[in-house]
């Protein structure tokens, strides 16, 4: 008996035999199907995923929760029913339920910069279902995907997966995980299920994991490279013996700004944005490093390419030590280097000086 605003969760796990087929059903009091979760068993990691319906129930009414065999059955390999009633649906403030299922999933619309979705797990066997699509286009070279979860409790974690016949939602796993990373995924539409890590025994429902899911195309990357440095005390460039480059003199509090560019290239040779590169980026000091000196030597910094393929990465620097000389100035060769934080092999250096002390030539 559901009473109106009452939202029912029901999860079926099926045996981990690819050869019985269950599905799980919702009835109302006449016993007419009213929703349905059913997916072909096939074993992921020697799992099959769980069938999985909600229902948001408008008035009191009777219902009924039906398990049912497509295919087979058996004597020793049983399945497990669990169903969770939320009473206060209506004020946790997550509009996106039901979801519950992958036929009921979401869609991402993803473009060029990507989408940031956010929702609830508001019980322990809570699924929420997106979809989004891998189109043919450089611009869609890798897939980012992350989720983070305000509660400190209740952990919540991503899978990925596709559908692998058109009459049935045949589901493969993908990849699984919390946090980020990038995947090479085929052109096609994909699927992700957000689900708690917790179970009946160990969720804490006055912790509710409230969770944001990112998923951003990445571009191919074929080169990258630097075009500007600038700093609170910075001049033009000078020659010095390791080449042409800028110059920062040394302060207390100082900084640089490296600019840079990244691009993908066609076959007749034109050069294209590399959009959404997470880049992470190191400044070594080489003074200091030929003195064994890691803590002052080496600085970091991150950033992201824009829709132009440009990046502007700040990082901030130690005390400047001054042990080369050339023509009465005493600096430091300053080494920079700059890569694909999920593939360090897209990178690209160079180098700027740090000013000890300076005599006007």
């Amino acid at each position: 008996n559901l009473s109106a605003g009452e939202y029912l969760q029901a999860r079926l796990t099926v045996p981990n035999n690819s050869s019985i087929n269950y599905a799980l059903a919702i009835y109302d009091s006449e016993l007419n199907v009213m929703k349905a979760s059913h997916y072909i068993p096939y074993l992921n990691g020697g799992k099959a995923l769980e069938e999985s319906v909600g229902y948001l129930s408008a008035s009191d009414e009777l219902i009924y929760i039906g398990v049912l065999s497509f295919v087979g059955g058996s004597e020793t390999e049983a399945y497990t029913l669990d169903f969770s009633l939320t009473s206060n649906y209506s004020i946790l403030g997550d509009t996106g339920e039901p979801n519950e299922n992958v036929q009921e999933a979401a869609v991402v619309t993803l473009g060029n910069s990507g989408a940031n979705v956010s929702g609830i797990l508001n019980t322990a066997i809570d699924n929420d279902w997106y979809s989004f699509t891998v189109i043919d286009s450089p611009k869609y070279d890798k897939i980012r995907l992350g989720i983070t979860s305000t509660s400190a409790s209740n952990g919540c974690m991503l899978e990925i997966y596709r559908n692998l016949t058109d009459d049935y939602y045949t589901m493969v796993l993908c990849g699984s995980g919390a946090a980020e990373g990038e995947l090479d995924l085929p052109v096609g539409t994909y699927y992700i299920r957000v689900v708690s890590k917790n179970t009946f025994s160990d969720f804490n429902p006055g912790d509710l994991p409230v969770y944001n899911l990112s998923v951003v195309p990445v571009s191919r990357v074929d080169e990258m490279e630097i075009t500007v440095y600038e700093g609170p005390k910075g001049v033009t460039g000078f020659w010095y013996p390791e080449g042409w480059s800028y110059r920062l003199f040394d302060a207390e509090s100082n900084w640089i700004d490296i600019t840079g560019w990244a691009y993908y290239t066609d076959s007749m040779g034109n050069k294209f944005a590399a959009e959404n590169i997470k880049l992470n980026g190191t400044v070594v000091n080489t003074s200091w490093e030929s003195l064994n000196r890691p803590d002052l030597s080496t600085t970091y910094g991150t950033a992201v390419t824009r829709s132009n393929g440009f990046f502007t990465m700040r990082v901030y620097l130690n005390r400047s030590k001054g042990l080369r000389f050339y023509r009465g100035d005493y600096y430091d060769y300053m080494r920079v280097e700059i890569d694909s934080k999920y593939d360090p092999e897209d990178s690209t250096a160079g180098f700027f000086y740090l000013i000890d002390s300076y005599i006007t030539h």
